[in-house]
């Protein structure tokens, strides 16, 4: 991301939306390493590299569908023998690219940050996610902090508010009997969408799903500082993350 920055720098400026792809795993004789960036702005023109020109046409047209859907996409790319030679590779490979709209506008907080680490020369990893419901980004820093801009739909999603932790054990028959709850305390209006909005289900709730997944996502963004090793994680939950060293 660092040849990239000056060209973020301007776009964001001008407060011109743009994709950015990224390599996130290769198979075989890859044309570029895992972790190069292609940027690609609303009017199709591109910075960067993810396959020194086998796949980036391809890569462009998928932008611009994330851009118009406000959607990210994790795709793979097949790089044939004859793509590979013509980059000076002696044999083909695959890619897995990741291609999201730059997170700076929707997580301002967390780029003005890791802009300044950029430019300054100061390490951080990058978490995105890019497989599971909504996107996601985190930031860890080399005094340990965490930087988390927003919580994901996902967090506050059925998933984590379900049968599970509202269940019979916590809900029941001795905590809400006939006489505590009858049919004019559980009335319409007193179990509004107001009652139970988001504002109502609080990180008390969410707390201890949160805590197990960033836990598991800040150990091992620690393990790829030290090792200086952009990588792939994924989840117990089946969630993929890319760690990516700055």
């Amino acid at each position: 991301m660092y040849e990239l920055l000056n060209k973020i720098n301007q776009l964001i400026a001008t407060n011109q939306k743009f994709a950015m792809a990224t390599v996130t795993q290769t198979w075989g004789s890859a044309p570029r390493p895992i972790g190069s960036m292609l940027l690609i702005a609303e009017d199709d023109t591109m910075s960067g590299s993810v396959s020194g020109g086998c796949v980036e046409g391809a890569v462009v047209r998928l932008a611009r569908e994330v851009l118009l859907e406000n959607t990210p996409k994790l795709v793979s790319f097949g790089v044939s023998d004859d793509e590979a030679w013509a980059v000076g590779l002696s044999c083909g490979g695959s890619i897995e690219v990741f291609i999201e709209p730059f997170f700076a506008f929707e997580e301002p907080k967390m780029w003005e940050i890791l802009r300044g680490c950029l430019e300054e020369n100061e390490g951080a990893v990058l978490l995105t996610k890019l497989k599971g419901e909504g996107s996601e980004h985190l930031l860890f820093l080399e005094n340990n902090e965490v930087i988390v801009d927003t919580i994901s739909n996902e967090l506050i999603s059925n998933e984590l508010i379900s049968n599970e932790l509202i269940s019979n054990e916590l809900i029941n028959t001795e905590l809400i009997s006939n006489e505590l709850i009858n049919t004019e305390l559980i009335s319409d209006n007193l179990i509004t969408d107001k009652l139970i909005s988001d504002k109502s289900i609080n990180l008390k709730l969410i707390s201890d799903a949160l805590l197990i997944r960033n836990d598991a996502l800040i150990s091992n963004a620690y393990l790829a500082y030290e090792q200086r090793k952009t990588n792939k994680l994924t989840l117990q939950n089946g969630d993929s993350w890319f760690i990516q060293v700055f």
